[in-house]
């Protein structure tokens, strides 16, 4: 009645393959070839999160993501670290 085709699953590789492109990314990191696979993401999972929005002078915002930048902190984790400066720094 209906013409229903399950899915193809695909064959997977034989573990040989697998031995000979990790031997070839090994051969082509010697030769200095980057790898052109993007780099993984790490996750960075803290609980449930509430959306931030705000406006800001571009100045200051620059001077966030400068900051940001040359420590290597997300926005998130750049406020938290100034909001505890600024709690130490209230304590006096």
């Amino acid at each position: 009645m209906f013409n229903i085709k399950k899915p193809v699953k695909k064959p997977e590789p034989p573990p040989e393959v697998d031995s000979k492109l990790s031997q070839l990314d090994e051969v082509a990191d010697k030769a200095g070839f980057p790898s052109r696979q993007p780099p993984r993401r790490r996750k960075n999972y803290v609980g449930p999160t509430v959306a931030f929005n705000t406006k800001m002078p571009q100045h200051e915002f620059d001077r966030l993501v400068e900051y940001c930048q040359a420590r290597g902190y997300t926005y998130r984790q750049a406020i938290t670290r100034l909001l505890d400066i600024a709690d130490q720094y209230d304590k006096g």
